[in-house]
């Protein structure tokens, strides 16, 4: 998905949103998405390291200028868990994010052929009333 990452196509999906929670927030999803979706999630050579690099990237965002109160709070929170959760078990943390990721695939392509089914059916019903 070049031109938009999937995320941002799937985001408003209810069914997607359900994916995620306390174990994979919604909050870390939106904020790497594009990292999240340039991994090689079947191939990671080191989960070590892509789970180090994630707290790199929230530890990024924690010093950038501007950062208020609430926002520090909410990517220390992320932090926690990336250290208390994701760093213990580095390959749960990839297996997770690759099966979440490719979830949220499917349900966009399912999404996006119901709504072609849709239009299909739409676009017939018309036609055939524009003949009658």
């Amino acid at each position: 998905m070049a031109a938009s990452t999937q995320w941002a196509r799937v985001r408003h999906l209810p069914v997607v949103l359900a994916l995620y929670g306390p174990h994979f927030p919604c909050e870390l999803r939106e904020l790497f998405a594009g990292w999240f979706e340039a991994q090689p999630w079947l191939t990671a050579a080191s989960p070590q390291a892509v789970v180090e690099q994630l707290g790199q990237l929230i530890h990024q965002r924690m010093n950038e200028p501007g950062t208020d109160a609430l926002w520090l709070a909410s990517l220390q929170q992320l932090l926690v868990l990336v250290r208390d959760h994701y760093l213990p078990n580095p390959p749960a943390f990839v297996h997770l994010a690759r099966t979440t990721l490719e979830r949220e695939l499917a349900i966009y392509i399912a999404s996006t052929s119901a709504d072609s089914a849709q239009s299909t059916a739409a676009a017939a019903g018309a036609a055939g009333a524009a003949g009658a």
